[in-house]
């Protein structure tokens, strides 16, 4: 062959070989209208995860790319996304002055390719730090494994709104050769990728949760209605993992025996460390996956762990077997939706703390004792609370910076709850469990467009229609305007039916000491000379490490970890500061206990069952 001839056809092979790359590099896997892919990068010090994606520009020469502006209290979830690439020919991608958003430029005919990073919040997840709520709900990779929640990682594509269907695609890779990928999707072989494909919204993707590793402890238990896994990680000195695994899945059985229900299998239970020498344990549920935070002591034999395990499972059913959550879908919509929903949490949030205690009664679990005792805890916190008549639209735009103040919307619907189920039984129209299992979806189903909130406050409304009460007005007036709920009134008591009687008591007023915003800047301020605080010790610039705090609860100390305000580049040493958060001022409040001989009686026990 002539050197004409050689270079003539080396020139075709390489144009060739051009031209399948160019193909290869327009295609999307068959079925996906949009391709996500990721992977880990652990190498310290700076881990994050790698992402691609791939998606039909659809006749646009231009399109934004959108991350969510906040979501469980992380307002800043955009900082973590970086250095991003158009990896197609002639395409780009700049951020956008708007927040959350970049421009990509492409053809009207191209297959828009990009590639990014996601970098992980910490540089060692398993390092033995405390970790604040936020870093909990913000992207983790380290040398022995990931997870993350889809809000911060996943973005949407806004031609492919979260209002439209597309056909969604998304591979997770595996973190090594041995260990297989968990999550919504469900459970990967070792080594393999985890893949999902799903026509709906961009938020099932990112209303989800994802991890792989050796840092992860799996188990699987099998239930009577369907099966159930769990993750772990992290060492918790006093848990045994069988014990808590055992005892975990006696709870998830407990309440899908009571929904008469069935759980899709790859329904998890994770458990991850706060590493907070302190009992702050806390927890969400996002699509089939219930992930729990949880201090250093906790086990299954912590005081915590029912409460913790049964109210996050119970929002399996609450909100999301009733309706959508409020504004967004199932409780996350891209812009605001978490600050817009937090009105409806009386319904989300309160009636799901409502059936945890009266299902823990109901298994046994509970006796009528501790009920009293939770629920004089419960009434008092609300009537003690400096929050106790704030409306919910001065509670939203502050519920995840001031606890106290969003645990009042929890605690009125909870009350509520009460308050109908007790009206609904006295009308002889059955009980609130009889209007929610008339309302309540399949697992299948697709919730309604309507808030679950209003469905229910329609569906009680029209069961107690001519007995004098008026749930929605009372909504309206209690929960949204703020006004106290009158529990001292004929019909208002809380507990009313056959187990429990009511006394006063005198006790004192609880008093923090300082202002709440400490909590957020994490230094002491507005300590109050005459308060509990300051007789304790606490002082003003002090810096706040860690704290316990049970928001109107004279029964309990604050305990707060804190370190002497000290000169610049210098700490002061850690202590410990423990008080009673009490006024010298007493106050009458009520306290519920059991009926002689209640649990006994016939009346009484049709009472504990829920039903």
């Amino acid at each position: 062959m002539s050197p004409a001839r050689r270079r003539s056809c080396s020139l075709a092979m390489l144009l060739l070989s051009l031209a399948v790359g160019a193909a290869a590099g327009r295609e999307l896997p068959a079925g996906c209208d949009l391709d996500f892919r990721v992977r880990a990068l652990p190498s310290a010090p700076s881990p994050a995860l790698e992402l691609e994606l791939k998606f039909d520009a659809a006749g646009r020469r231009e399109s934004v790319i959108r991350v969510v502006p906040d979501w469980a209290g992380v307002d800043d979830y955009a900082r973590s996304h970086v250095d991003w690439q158009a990896l197609g020919a002639g395409q780009s991608v700049q951020p956008l002055a708007q927040p959350f958003r970049w421009r990509v430029q492409h053809e009207p005919d191209a297959i828009v390719h990009l590639r990014w990073r996601v970098r992980s919040a910490l540089a060692d997840p398993e390092q033995a730090l405390v970790q604040p709520q936020t870093t909990l709900y913000r992207t983790q990779v380290g040398a022995r494994g990931f997870q993350f929640f889809g809000h911060g990682v996943l973005p949407s594509v806004e031609h492919w709104g979260d209002d439209r269907p597309a056909r969604l695609c998304l591979t997770v890779e595996a973190f090594d050769a041995h260990s297989p990928v968990f999550g919504t999707p469900g459970l990967s072989a070792a080594g393999q990728p985890l893949h999902w494909r799903l026509t709906g919204s961009h938020a099932r993707l990112r209303h989800a949760f994802y991890g792989s590793g050796p840092m992860w402890r799996l188990h699987e238990r099998t239930l009577r209605r369907g099966s159930l896994a769990l993750a772990l990680r992290g060492h918790f000195p006093q848990m045994d993992d069988e014990a808590f695994v055992d005892a975990t899945a006696r709870l998830v059985a407990m309440q899908r025996d009571f929904w008469g229900e069935s759980q899709d299998a790859h329904q998890w239970v994770v458990l991850t460390p706060n590493h907070s020498p302190q009992p702050n344990s806390g927890g969400t549920l996002v699509d089939r996956v219930a992930v729990l935070h949880a201090p250093l002591g906790f086990s299954a034999t912590d005081p915590a762990f029912e409460f913790l395990v049964a109210h996050e499972n119970l929002h399996q059913w609450f909100p999301q077997r009733f309706g959508t959550h409020g504004a967004g879908q199932r409780g996350e919509s891209d812009d605001g939706g978490p600050v817009r929903d937090v009105p409806h949490y009386w319904f989300s949030e309160g009636f799901t703390d409502h059936y945890t205690y009266r299902l823990l009664l109901a298994s046994g679990l509970w006796d009528l004792d501790r009920y009293a005792e939770q629920l004089t805890r419960r009434a008092r916190a609300y009537l003690g609370s400096p929050a106790r008549q704030m409306k919910a639209s001065d509670i939203a735009p502050r519920f995840f910076s001031d606890r106290e103040a969003g645990s009042q919307l929890y605690r009125r619907g909870e009350l509520l709850a009460l308050r109908w189920d007790a009206a609904l039984r006295q009308a002889g129209r059955g009980s609130l469990t009889t209007v929610l299992q008339g309302l309540r979806l399949t697992g299948t189903a697709s919730a309604p467009a309507e808030a679950a909130s209003e469905r229910v406050m329609r569906a009680v409304s029209s069961a107690l229609a001519g007995s004098g009460v008026d749930p929605r007005e009372e909504v309206e007036r209690h929960v949204m305007q703020g006004a106290l709920l009158p529990l001292d009134s004929p019909g208002w008591d809380p507990a009313m039916g056959p187990c429990l009687q009511r006394v006063e008591e005198e006790v004192p007023v609880w008093q923090l000491g300082f202002d709440r915003a400490s909590f957020d800047s994490r230094v002491l301020q507005g300590v109050d000379p005459a308060g509990p605080a300051h007789a304790a010790g606490l002082r003003d610039g002090m810096r706040l490490e860690g704290f316990s705090v049970h928001g109107g609860d004279t029964g309990r100390d604050a305990v707060l970890q804190v370190r002497d305000a000290a000169r610049p580049g210098t700490a002061g040493a850690l202590r410990e500061v423990r008080y009673r958060p009490v006024s010298g001022t007493p106050q009458r409040l009520p306290r519920w206990r059991a009926w002689p001989d209640a649990a006994v009686e016939a009346a009484c026990q049709a009472w504990m069952t829920a039903r």
